[in-house]
């Protein structure tokens, strides 16, 4: 799936947000916005 891909590059591409991650200060999750009625999905990892 393309978010996951995009989990993984913000992971690798920012170790300040991978660091805050790994200290439980915050969560990156998976996420898809549909366009039509502009409502965000969450997905549990």
């Amino acid at each position: 799936m393309k978010t996951k891909t995009s989990i993984d590059r913000t992971r690798d591409e920012s170790p300040i947000l991978a660091e805050m991650e790994n200290k439980g200060e915050i969560e990156i999750v998976e996420t898809m916005y549909n366009v039509s009625d502009e409502q965000v999905e969450f997905f549990e990892g």
